[in-house]
């Protein structure tokens, strides 16, 4: 078994990276190999996961198509959910090429940042009590 020093500065005892190293213990020396080896594995759960957003976006697609409210609303909602839902499905294809942690871990942050960002505007510009609002909100904060 390797011993993992701490990572923690010394009295930082109360912060916030303290707090999140009881939480997940950092592996200091071996953090670049281990993410490095399960880089694979990571951008293939992140496809999946992107593939069923952007499925989910597709289905959202068909209800509102279906729908007898033809607003400004409503055009926005058709081109948000062809836009985004084209955006993930390239970005899924092309996380095979990411060969990098930190590259892998900013394109993450960036998609999932606007997902919640187009999510809340999906809920804001749409009616209070929206079911498809609600599917989409489970599936981002099971997720995320």
């Amino acid at each position: 078994m390797v011993d993992v020093p701490k990572v923690s500065a010394p009295g930082a005892k109360y912060s916030l990276t303290a707090v999140f190293d009881r939480l997940e213990p950092p592996l200091g020396p071996l953090e670049a190999d281990y993410r490095q080896h399960y880089l694979g594995a990571d951008a293939l759960q992140t496809r999946t996961f992107w593939l069923l957003v952007a499925l989910l976006k597709v289905i959202l697609l068909a209800f509102l198509l279906f729908s007898k409210e033809r607003t400004a609303t409503y055009y926005l909602w058709v081109v948000d959910d062809i836009v985004v839902s084209s955006l993930l499905v390239g970005l899924a294809l092309g996380l095979a090429r990411v060969t990098e942690p930190d590259r892998y871990d900013r394109l993450v942050a960036v998609v999932m940042l606007a997902l919640i960002i187009d999510n809340w505007v999906f809920g804001v510009t749409g009616p209070a009590d929206d079911y498809h609002q609600f599917a989409f909100d489970l599936l981002l904060v099971l997720c995320c």
